[in-house]
């Protein structure tokens, strides 16, 4: 039995609703102009720290002029190899 199998057995003992991702998450469809961004704003895969452990402050800023945006409560995934796990829930 998996982790998540046991989990599901003790938590939710009445199974689990079955759910297409897209009903309980979407992309982000919102854009920024790059100008309005600093090293404390802008989320590269390269700040984000493997293991869920949260963001570090940019060491560069984007050269792109339009970005995708974020808000607080927004998670962010690392989709480059995802084995590093860097995932950020955001506060700010």
């Amino acid at each position: 039995m998996s982790r998540i199998d046991a989990l599901i057995a003790e938590l939710c003992p009445e199974g689990v609703e079955f759910k297409e991702l897209g009903e309980c998450a979407a992309y982000s469809g919102t854009r920024i102009d790059a100008s309005e961004l600093d090293e404390t704003n802008f989320v590269g895969v390269d700040n984000l720290l493997q293991n869920a452990a949260g963001k570090v402050d940019a060491n560069y800023l984007p050269n792109t002029a339009r970005l995708t945006a974020y808000e607080v409560g927004d998670i962010l995934l690392g989709n480059i190899r995802p084995y590093l796990k860097k995932i950020w829930l955001a506060n700010d």
